[in-house]
């Protein structure tokens, strides 16, 4: 009988194990949901009304090849994953999501249609990462990213995506 107690409370414990990760994991798609919307919110306003992270000057014209959101410098060189000065957005002084916008054209060259990639994370508040490489080393973090094509203040067309594994260098 004793044995048998000792299985239920070892299951028990399991459960409450899988129930946390759960909660965590929904705690940090939140977050990494709320910065996708919030950095598509601004990319809606005219470039002078936008936070200044995100106006158009300031938004990096990027190549397919030469994307600036997996590189992991880009994320854990600060309060919100990206060095100062980079086109990234502090949402309510949040440390737990942070997003950074690339612009790219379509139809090529200078006089083509902007689209924006928007990545964002969110984190868990039990998140801990790697102080050298940023890479997360415990808790939950949740990569969200979408493609926009914005004119007018209206958007026109919209792709997204979940990165599961995200392919930080």
């Amino acid at each position: 009988m004793a044995l048998a107690s000792a299985a239920s409370l070892r299951a028990s414990a399991g459960s409450l194990q899988l129930l946390r990760v759960s909660s965590m994991q929904q705690l940090a798609l939140e977050q990494a949901q709320f910065a996708l919307q919030s950095c598509e919110a601004q990319l809606r306003l005219a470039s002078s009304a936008r936070h200044p992270a995100l106006a158009d000057a300031a938004v990096p014209l990027t190549l397919p090849t030469a994307m600036a959101w997996p590189v992991a410098a880009h994320w854990h060189s600060g309060a919100i994953g990206l060095p100062l000065g980079s086109p990234a957005l502090s949402l309510s002084g949040l440390k737990s999501a942070s997003c950074l916008v690339e612009r790219q054209l379509l139809e090529g060259g200078s006089v083509g249609v902007p689209i924006y990639i928007v990545t964002a994370r969110g984190l868990s508040p039990d998140h801990s990462a790697d102080a050298s490489t940023g890479l997360t080393r415990g808790g939950a973090s949740v990569w969200l990213q979408s493609v926009v094509l914005i004119a007018d203040g209206q958007v026109h067309a919209r792709s997204h995506r979940r990165i599961v594994n995200p392919p930080l260098r």
